[in-house]
């Protein structure tokens, strides 16, 4: 029987980039090597310590909880740790101090990794054991460097605090000066009378390995293979070595290795997996938690309903019942407490999401605005009796005010029982290929062939493994590139291992007890979050919250305000729900900017649906799903309701559960009322079989179908008929959706369709606002707004504000808002608004010496030109033409004032303002002005490029856009953007781009051709075209346009081009900026295209010259950079 029984200095992937094994693989090693225990000591963190304890645990091991902790004399000095303890925990009070030493590591000891030193570790060492790293651990490092007093002082200082509870490491990795480290570290252990103890700083599983822990950490450093030798020529001993391979290697030293199963007996850690650590909330006036609720409950309801009937006198009392039973009350309150905050403080809550809003405890406290009755929403989908575990409310909040909903949760609880989550990055299929490819110094241009490749869809993750099985092209690129099979290889065992931690966008932490006696935490984006993952804290009982941030909301309370500000009184919570406008709106398939309802697909599908009654607006947001739409449900859902098909039942009881969806089985609910109604399951049972028949265990289905039958044959129901009950069930389980998440949702759909019914142009202003970002949002709603007959100007340096606003002169125009231009802050806005109190602007200079000049520099007033806001002081090209000269005047005048150097006239230089008399500078064409706007603004704002055309409907992208499978030929008219030129995987070059009209965007792929060699000089951004070719739809919103020819649709008179080619000389940015500069000074109508690294770029939407820059550029870069072509 071998000597050695555990391995005590194990990492996993949660020592980022270094470590390759997970928590679980861990514990299978050690129990297929016959081990009785095993530890986790990753670097600095613990991220994976409750998921080792709960895999060890389930296979029968002892998990012994630790970290690997840089080691220094003092934290407050920022200097580099280069020693290294492991610390073990003894016991549940261990596990305590250890969660405190690692937090504090982190938190407060944090230099370029975590660090405890001295006084730390005085602080928190109960119930610990420590071990000096064999290698870099503080007694090691003095031998290496020959220093065996300060070796012999820190191992007695070592020794004086923990004890018995202190081991000295030695391993055996093949590192240098290694022999002599063991032989003077146990001749050192001897004297102080310290025992060894053997380790082996696992990192993975075998030998072979080694080569991906060096991807790994060239991955974390930047490097490649080839650059980082130091990492290449590293042991490859760090793996999970057996037993006996361990006594062998350490036969010479038999007490050190006894020692590991002496120190694997002293650990006795016993985690509390099913208990419910809620933070403690104080009741008035003494009242017991579950009286107080019941008071809040009875309270609301009498609110929420004119007449409380028995039905809901029950419902209340049942739920508070089993909330009561299950121990819930104070979760209840809690949420109660601070979202009562949110309400007087006008924060907006949303109507609640997920589960929550089947229940009538919650629509009493105003937890959700759903009445859960009228929809037949279940309380037992959102708590199970039978199931126990901590309920789940999540909430949606106003995404500008999401941050005052936490302050107020850490103001109520205290900073030390409150923080955020944090989550790990992985590497994904893609990404890992692109990592791994940049390691192995891959050219760009092959990897990024090879990532492509690999299928990637939202919510269908496809492994390298099955896409190598399903795409044909993945293969031969590999069998003709052994170079790229290889990292395939390489890239295959790295999927999904943590790359590194971010914070969890909605996920808060609240606790009983202070945070860092409970869970270890670190800063992550400058905040304080957890270490355990979000299904980790649940699992040890904590308190978790999703504070959702919901774009939505912030839209209705804007639209709501604007309203209001006008004297209208609106209340979206009264808001009816029959109005037959608002249904017209959503039939007609206008449904752009429209909660959930928006995309392309979800369009059409709500034309062919025709809603009518909120029960169809809850059904569309359940059938517009992958399940649904693939099997064939949603055309008989449509069929049914149209009455093209009868909506029959097999048996009568069917008919009140199954009216509303038309005979169709669409939602979880209903299938727990068939089996209440039909196989006389209770609703907790109903619910058992609802989760069981997603899960698919056939053992466990067998049971319920027989308990199923038993029960509808003793309710008279024919077997027959309710065996077919059962299956239909069982075959709509896989699609069935949450009926309640889909009501509260459809609420927040059908307030904003109400809201762009009745009040388009303030809800579309509030729309706007909230994307002034995102230029493909920005321009979908603009022409939307368009549509709807709602004017839109420029932004306006006299009248705009941060975010788009109604025009003062008619209530139906919308001024674009300043903070929707490139460039500009809001610190420069801010001081543009606070100025402009005093008086409008009346020329460039008026403005130039009046606003801050730190915040509207040289780049922010070009683009304030640009986008049209001094249209009331001059023409851009004017104004262009002359705003350098005139900034170098304010800056002139500011300094001169500062310095008190006034004239008798106020200014030391009176020069009239050069702009405001100059009217030699030629006016720009129409085209470029637009360009302009683009370019600034992201949109075409006061007009559009194929305004002047005549393009058949045939023609548009809308129109292309609605094949719905294979692919058709057509004939598309447009604008390109986002050209760029890159190579396609059999070397040749090939064009991805977007064509886009007034309305709608395609994405374009342009391949070269040798029938057409030419077709790439018409693919540049802003080129207007017509484009011949192929349109294929991959998937319901995901169209891709093949171009066979483009058509360039330029007048005559545009066609001329000066050319410059940057590749024809060494250029710096000095003479960059003096192109840029000469450009600019030669406004005129020839357009200008750029010549770099094989890509061709349209500069003349932005920038027209006339025939006199040829001559001054060639100067600069030379006649053979510089040519006109007509």
């Amino acid at each position: 029987m071998a000597i050695f029984s555990a391995h005590l200095h194990c990492h996993s992937y949660y020592s980022l980039l270094d470590g390759l094994l997970s928590p679980a693989d861990l514990v299978a090693h050690a129990k297929s090597a016959g081990m009785s225990a095993v530890a986790l000591t990753d670097n600095g963190v613990m991220h994976g310590a409750i998921a080792f304890y709960m895999a060890a645990k389930a296979a029968g091991l002892t998990p012994i909880i630790g970290c690997e902790l840089a080691f220094t004399d003092r934290i407050d000095q920022k200097v580099r740790a280069r020693d290294r303890l492991i610390v073990l925990a003894m016991s549940n009070r261990g596990y305590q101090q250890l969660v405190q030493l690692v937090s504090a590591a982190n938190i407060e000891g944090f230099y370029y990794t975590p660090r405890i030193d001295w006084g730390l570790l005085e602080q928190f060492n109960e119930d610990l054991i420590v071990i000096t790293h064999g290698y870099q651990g503080p007694v090691a490092n003095c031998i290496k460097q020959h220093q065996d007093a300060a070796a012999h002082a820190l191992a007695t200082r070592l020794k004086a605090l923990m004890g018995d509870r202190l081991y000295l490491g030695i391993q055996r990795l093949g590192e240098s000066q290694e022999e002599s480290i063991i032989q003077e570290t146990a001749e050192l252990g001897k004297t102080l009378s310290i025992p060894l103890v053997v380790t082996n700083d696992v990192y993975y599983e075998k030998p072979s390995d080694a080569r991906l822990r060096t991807i790994v950490n060239c991955i974390q450093q930047g490097k490649t293979l080839e650059s980082n030798t130091r990492l290449s020529l590293r042991s490859e001993a760090h793996d999970f070595k057996s037993p006996d391979a361990m006594d062998h290697l350490f036969s010479d030293y038999p007490e050190a290795l006894a020692e590991t199963g002496a120190i694997a007996s002293r650990i006795h850690i016993s985690m509390e997996t099913e208990q419910v650590l809620l933070p403690v909330f104080e009741c008035p006036n003494g009242l017991s938690k579950e009286d107080y609720l019941a008071q809040l409950v009875w309270a609301g309801i009498q609110k929420k309903y004119k007449t409380v009937t028995q039905e809901i006198q029950d419902r209340v009392a049942h739920e508070l019942q089993v909330i009561q039973r299950m121990g819930f009350s104070f979760y209840f309150l809690i949420i109660y407490d601070f979202l009562n905050y949110c309400y007087a403080q006008f924060i907006p809550v949303g109507p609640g999401r997920g589960s929550a809003a089947g229940s009538i405890v919650a629509y009493a406290l105003d937890i959700t605005q759903v009445d859960p009755l009228p929809y037949n929403l279940l309380f037992e989908r959102f708590l199970n009796p039978d199931r126990i575990s901590m309920p789940d409310i999540d909430l949606d909040f106003c995404i500008k005010r999401r941050h005052e909903v936490v302050d107020y949760l850490v103001k109520r609880y205290g900073e030390a029982h409150v923080a955020q989550i944090a989550t790990f990055g992985t590497m994904a299929p893609r990404g890992v290929i692109r990592d791994v490819g940049r390691v192995l110094n891959i050219p760009l241009v092959d990897v990024d062939r090879l990532a492509k490749l690999i299928p990637s869809q939202p919510g269908h993750y496809v492994s390298i493994a099955e896409a190598l099985e399903q795409v044909s092209d993945l293969r031969e690129l590999c069998l003709e590139k052994p170079e790229l099979a290889n990292l395939l290889e390489q890239a295959k065992p790295l999927e999904g291992v943590p790359r590194h931690t971010s914070t969890h966008a909605a996920g808060v932490v609240i606790s009983r007890d202070p945070l860092s006696e409970t869970v270890p935490l670190m800063r992550n984006d400058d905040q304080v979050a957890t270490q355990y993952p979000m299904g980790d804290l649940e699992t040890i009982g904590l308190l978790k919250m999703d504070i959702l941030g919901l774009r939505n909301l912030t839209v209705i309370q804007e639209a709501v305000d604007l309203i209001r500000a006008m004297g209208i009184s609106v209340d979206m919570a009264s808001v009816s729900l029959n109005d037959s406008d608002t249904y017209a709106l959503l039939a007609s398939g206008h449904t752009t900017g429209i909660f959930q309802l928006e995309s392309q697909g979800m369009r059409q599908l709500i034309v062919d649906l025709a809603p009518s009654t909120f029960e169809d607006v809850v059904a569309l947001l359940a059938l517009y799903r992958p399940g649904p739409l693939g099997s064939g449900m949603v055309s008989d859902f449509i069929s049914n309701k149209k009455g093209d098909t009868e909506t029959t039942y097999s048996v009568p009881e069917l008919a009140p559960i199954l009216s509303d969806t038309y005979g169709m089985i669409l939602y979880q609910e209903q299938v727990m009322q068939i089996a209440s109604v039909i196989g006389g399951f209770t609703l907790s049972q109903a619910d058992m079989l609802r989760r069981a028949m997603g899960k698919k265990k056939k053992s466990v289905m067998d049971d319920l179908k027989a308990q199923f039958m038993s029960g509808a044959e003793a309710r008279g129901f024919d077997s027959d008929k309710a065996g077919a009950i059962f299956q239909l069930c069982y075959k709509f389980s896989e699609y069935g959706f949450n009926k309640s998440h889909s009501v509260a949702y459809a609420l927040v759909s059908y307030q904003t369709a109400y809201l762009k019914t009745h009040y388009p142009v303030q809800y579309m202003i509030a729309l706007l606002n909230s994307v002034q970002s995102d230029n493909d949002k920005t321009s979908l709603y603009v022409h939307e707004v368009r549509r709807l007959g709602i004017a839109i100007q420029l932004p306006n340096i006299n009248t705009s504000h941060l975010g788009a606003t109604q025009a003062p002169t008619t209530d139906s125009t919308i001024r674009f808002g300043l903070g929707g231009i490139r460039n500009v802050g809001e610190q420069a806005i801010e001081s543009i608004i606070a100025e402009r109190a005093s008086g409008p602007y009346t020329t460039m200079r008026d403005f130039l010496m009046r606003v801050d000049l730190r915040h509207a520099n040289k780049r922010v007033i070009e683009s304030l030109i640009k986008s049209g806001c001094f249209s009331e002081c001059n023409t851009r090209e004017v104004l262009l033409h002359h705003y350098v000269t005139d900034l170098e005047w304010a800056q002139r005048q500011v300094k001169a004032q500062k310095n008190g150097q006034q004239t008798l006239f106020g200014w030391t230089d009176t020069q009239p303002d050069t702009a405001a008399v100059d009217t030699r500078v030629p006016a720009l064409a129409p085209e470029q002005l637009l360009g302009f706007e683009k370019e600034m603004l992201g949109v075409y704002l006061s007009g559009h490029p194929l305004d002047s055309l005549a393009i058949q409907p045939d023609n548009q992208v809308q129109t292309v856009l609605k094949t719905t499978s294979g692919h058709a030929s057509v004939q598309v008219v447009g604008v390109l953007t986002g050209c760029r030129l890159v190579q396609s995987k059999s070397g040749k070059k090939m064009g991805v781009g977007t064509l886009a009209d007034q309305t709608h965007s395609v994405n374009v792929l342009v391949f070269e051709q040798d029938d057409a060699p030419a077709i790439f000089e018409s693919f540049y951004d802003d080129a207007v075209v017509t484009i011949s070719g192929i349109i294929r739809c991959k998937s319901d919103d995901e169209r891709t346009l093949t171009a066979r020819v483009i058509t360039p649709m330029q007048s005559s008179e545009s066609k001329r081009a000066l050319h410059v080619d940057v590749n024809a000389v060494l250029y710096s940015q000095a003479m960059v900026d003096q192109v840029h500069s000469m450009i600019k000074m030669h406004p005129g109508d020839c357009r200008v295209f750029v010549h770099a690294n094989d890509t061709v770029v349209l500069a003349g939407m932005h920038y027209g010259v006339s025939d006199s820059c040829m001559p001054v550029l060639q100067a600069i870069l030379g006649r053979a950079a510089v040519w006109m072509t007509n």
